[in-house]
């Protein structure tokens, strides 16, 4: 879900454009609650609802969590690995090299997703939230007769080139993508201490950090063997971002909505002041071990 809904207010009902969106009355949330919004008489294309709009969202179909990991039965009688797994045993991590994508979240573990299956429960999904803009508060839908065309004011229709004059926005998917990039670019060049886990296929990056620290044991089975080894550098989470429209926004530290701005100069300040907020957790000085854990904590500090 890419744009905004459009929105018009006329006599203290609100129209809520369906455009592409699956938007059945009975799968949207206004302002929270379910069951506000009708259909609107004589236009298929837009819903009603009494009052405002502060917050719109759509209620996905059920899907499928991964709520464990089973060990295969081939696999049962001549491992020792695990015979169940929690459902955070693996994270997905995307290699166009490597077959397996599910990467152990234990850095110690031996085990591979390939020697167990998912165990999945139909769940359902959290209410996706939508963007929406009100482009006017006293004008009702009307179906525009299809040999009727449309005078745009001379100043765009004739001289498109003062576009960054006008009123302009970047919404939230599109503004999750330029923050991403640069995310993603600025962990390449300090790889020794960060890396990212990229799914913008989904809405979502994590900015992840190697923590150097004092030396410190491991210990691992492999078989009956008990195997030892030294770390001094260890992986950690340090934020995550994430578009307004993904289903993983509840759980980020970031959230990305769209900005507006009186003409493209004002936008333009708002859009850097955000990347520059997202590039604050990788400056130099953002992330040091902690003084008092020695390798078993970690401080952030944000620098805008």
């Amino acid at each position: 879900m890419t744009d905004k809904i459009t929105i018009l207010e006329h006599e203290g009902t609100s129209y809520i454009r369906k455009g592409y969106h699956s938007m059945a009355p009975d799968r949207l949330l206004v302002n929270g609650q379910a069951g506000l919004a009708q259909s609107c008489p004589g236009n298929a294309s837009w819903l009603m609802v009494q009052g405002g709009v502060e917050t719109l969202a759509i209620i996905p179909a059920p899907g499928l969590e991964v709520v464990g990991w089973s060990l295969k039965p081939e696999y049962r009688e001549v491992t020792t690995f695990p015979p169940e797994l929690g459902a955070d045993a693996f994270r997905y991590e995307y290699d166009e090299d490597e077959e397996d994508h599910y990467i152990p979240t234990d850095p110690t573990a031996v085990y591979k997703s390939v020697f167990y299956e998912k165990k999945l429960q139909q769940v359902q999904l959290e209410p996706q939230p939508l963007e929406f803009i009100v482009i006017d508060r006293d004008c009702a839908p009307k179906a525009r007769p299809e040999d009727v065309k449309v005078e745009f004011p001379a100043s765009l229709r004739e001289y498109p080139e003062t576009w960054h004059k006008h009123p302009v926005f970047i919404d939230g998917n599109a503004l999750f993508g330029r923050a991403a990039t640069a995310l993603v670019e600025a962990a390449r060049e300090r790889s020794g201490d960060f890396f990212v886990t990229d799914h913008r296929n989904i809405g979502t990056v994590t900015l992840m950090g190697y923590m150097h620290h004092e030396p410190k044991q491991s210990d691992y089975k492999v078989g009956r063997r008990t195997v030892r080894r030294t770390l001094t550098k260890s992986e950690f989470k340090i934020m995550e971002l994430a578009s307004g429209t993904s289903s993983y926004a509840k759980s980020a530290d970031i959230v990305v909505r769209g900005l507006s701005g009186s003409n493209w100069a004002d936008l333009e300040s708002k859009i850097n002041g955000f990347i520059e907020l997202v590039l604050s957790y990788i400056k130099p000085g953002s992330v040091r071990v902690c003084e008092c854990c020695k390798g078993d904590g970690y401080i952030v500090t944000v620098k805008p």
